[in-house]
């Protein structure tokens, strides 16, 4: 978790030069990651304009989150604009253009709000072999300057107080849902699904979580019903 919040709060932390990175792979895990996601974060603010270009390549599906805040300020990442396969717009070739912005733009257009500053893009695989990832590319536009500003020590010192904020924040918080969930033992807790969308959860997605508390020669058995 300290891993990550580095990448979030030092080595990719600039919103006039946003880089998108992955902050959940093979490696780095932390709260609820899924394993048949490929994940990617960029640090945003809302006071600048955004492109996002890509192709959409051939895995099931694409979606978009811009948020505000984070696990360091309150638990919350709280969602400012979403953008999915459902409403994407695609061209022939399978090319797409992505204006960010908090100001309404013709096309796709993600939303962002005066606090927003993470963007989110979550792609889901149905099947690892055979499917490939969206390619997607990110750049601010308009004024801005030509290179980032030196790194000062009061510049480092609020990055590194931020990632140990961000740390504890994330721990408290799925350690807090853990408790939750131990409330009520064998059964899927679904809860309010607000309270993890606030945690930057998808809004596409339904949140299930259980503790299971077995005795020996018990069995958990659980009947699911897909979707079409």
């Amino acid at each position: 978790v300290l891993r990550s919040a580095f990448d979030i709060f030092t080595e990719h932390a600039d919103p006039l030069f946003p880089v998108l990175y992955r902050p959940c792979d093979e490696m780095v895990k932390y709260g609820g990651d899924d394993p048949d996601k490929y994940l990617q974060k960029c640090v945003l603010s809302g006071a600048y304009d955004y492109r996002v270009r890509g192709r959409r390549g051939t895995i099931q599906a694409v979606s978009f989150l811009t948020q505000g805040s984070n696990f360091g300020q309150g638990g919350t990442m709280l969602p400012t604009g979403f953008l999915d396969t459902d409403t994407l717009q695609v061209a022939s070739d399978g090319s797409f253009e992505i204006l960010v912005s908090a100001k309404p733009q013709p096309g796709n257009w993600l939303p962002m709000a005066a606090d927003t500053s993470m963007l989110i893009v979550r792609q889901t695989f149905d099947d690892k072999h055979t499917q490939a990832p969206a390619e997607v590319r990110l750049e601010r536009i308009g004024d801005g300057p030509a290179a980032p500003s030196l790194l000062t020590p009061e510049a480092i010192q609020a990055q590194l107080l931020g990632a140990a904020g961000w740390v504890r924040g994330t721990a408290n918080t799925f350690a807090d849902w853990s408790e939750w969930f131990k409330g009520e033992p064998n059964r899927i807790y679904a809860g309010d699904q607000a309270v993890f969308q606030r945690a930057g959860g998808d809004p596409k997605i339904w949140y299930g979580h259980a503790y299971y508390a077995l005795q020996p020669g018990e069995a958990w058995v659980l009947e699911v019903m897909p979707p079409k």
